[in-house]
């Protein structure tokens, strides 16, 4: 996440009247208790599907995944499963852009 706030700190340097959608304001900066809070609003909302036990879309750069939350490894609790998670499909973000990098 650092890096998200750091690159967005930087294209509002170049481009002042950005916005990161169209129907929000128009974004002066990202600070660390953005970043904080970005994350914390993130866990909140995983958490909450979590425990819907049903499945859900998670949309990343490169692509997105459907996650059925019965095939989800068991968790001690829901924070864990959710950071799990998180991990998991960071990771997948990741692995997918170099396998294509390879087939090119």
């Amino acid at each position: 996440m650092k890096l998200y706030v750091k690159l967005v700190n930087m294209v509002l340097k170049k481009h002042p009247r950005a916005k990161l959608y169209a129907q929000y304001d128009i974004l002066k900066g990202l600070t660390e208790e953005d970043e904080k809070k970005m994350i914390a609003d993130r866990q909140s909302y995983v958490k909450r599907l979590l425990k819907t036990k049903e499945g859900f879309t998670m949309e990343g750069l490169f692509h997105g995944f459907t996650l059925k939350v019965a095939h989800l490894r068991p968790a001690p609790t829901i924070d864990i499963q959710a950071r799990d998670l998180r991990q998991l499909f960071a990771d997948m973000q990741w692995e997918k852009e170099g396998k294509e990098e390879e087939k090119q």
